[in-house]
């Protein structure tokens, strides 16, 4: 086994019996997956903590009650579903689509409606405010670097793939393009 710093922890939590997290937004995706998650809160700081992640699932304040509960999941003797049933009300209240028309869809409906004017384009895109944005980066420099590490960006390859994938799964936007815009950016249109 091994722990990595990249990527999504959604096949992980797929392929677990259950998942142990502590003020972590992998309980939230646990949850949205219909996987067991157990918050495990020897410390509480209602302050700090962030309500959803320490409110849904099972709660554990000692490793005694952690062990107990993975082993009431595993055996079936815990009604994970049930549980699941009765949060769902406090979950729907921050997760957005959590019943009916997914996120990706109410936005490929958005796209869809759109009647933009059709207009000349040079990429990359340069402006002014590039510049100034620029020089406001160079500033920041170890916050973007702690940011690059934790959140990689997308490339161009990748935005091409999503855009098959999205193209596979709803039979739409099959005519797209993708070209790079700005700072990590693209823009996505119709040629």
């Amino acid at each position: 086994m091994h722990v990595t710093n990249e990527g999504s922890a959604n096949e992980w939590i797929l392929a677990s019996e259950a998942a142990i997290q502590n003020n972590c937004q992998t309980g939230v995706e646990a949850y949205v997956l219909a996987k067991p998650t157990v918050s495990y809160r020897p410390f509480q700081d209602e302050r700090a903590e962030a309500f959803l992640t320490s409110h849904i699932g099972l709660q554990a304040n000692t490793e005694g009650e952690l062990i107990g509960h993975l082993q009431g999941v595993i055996s079936n003797e815990i009604d994970v579903q049930g549980l699941h049933a009765e949060q769902r009300a406090t979950a729907r209240r921050y997760i957005a689509n959590l019943d009916g028309a997914f996120a990706c869809e109410t936005i490929m409906n958005a796209f869809d409606s759109l009647e933009l004017p059709v207009s000349a384009a040079r990429f990359p895109i340069t402006t002014p405010a590039t510049d100034l944005l620029r020089t406001v980066r160079t500033l920041f420099s170890p916050i973007k670097a702690y940011s690059r590490k934790k959140f990689p960006g997308v490339g161009l390859e990748e935005m091409r793939e999503i855009a098959l994938n999205f193209h596979s799964v709803s039979g739409r936007f099959g005519d797209v393009e993708i070209a790079p815009a700005t700072n990590g950016g693209f823009c996505v249109f119709r040629p």
